[in-house]
């Protein structure tokens, strides 16, 4: 028991500012962190002897934020939310604004950059897999992406400035 309390005093303000630097708020830290701590002593972790412990730390902290954000996004709103109010309205009018504007810059893109970035972001592909359907190189896969994805963002930056931003 020595051992845990000496490793939990050794690695808690390093963990707590990795996690604070990942995104964390100040509570979220703490309290990831402690879980951490927690688990640890119920199941100890099994590469904690052949891997650095803060990279065994890390890909727990990790794991669990994004866990979190998870859960975060898909809380449901309040029923006595007002779904069709003025402001949602006009949120849903500036997206619906957007994605338009997207979809008319993507259809000015070469026809190779629209098919990568419809293949990798739309369809989900991993790289290696759009460049079996593209019968390129991974390599150049990743190069077609990031040209196009340059395109892309040339061709919106056109229209910045009509964007309605919230203030």
């Amino acid at each position: 028991m020595e051992a845990i309390a000496q490793f939990v005093k050794e690695h808690q303000d390093w963990a707590i500012k990795y996690i604070r630097r990942r995104g964390a708020t100040p509570q979220q830290a703490e309290d990831l962190v402690q879980a951490l701590w927690v688990e640890m002593v119920q199941r100890p972790p099994k590469g904690l002897q052949t891997h650095a412990p803060k990279a065994v730390i890390a890909t727990k902290l990790k794991s669990w934020l994004i866990r979190d954000w998870y859960k975060q996004r898909r809380v449901v709103p309040d029923s006595g939310v007002q779904l069709l109010s003025k402001e949602n309205l006009s949120s849903i009018a500036r997206c619906i604004r957007l994605f338009n504007e997207v979809r008319a810059a993507m259809e000015r893109l070469q026809t190779s950059h629209r098919e990568a970035l419809r293949l990798r972001y739309l369809e989900g592909l991993s790289s290696p897999q759009v460049a079996a359907q593209l019968s390129i190189s991974d390599s150049a896969v990743r190069g077609l992406v990031r040209r196009a994805l340059v395109a892309l963002r040339s061709e919106l930056h056109l229209y910045t400035n009509t964007l309605d931003r919230p203030t």
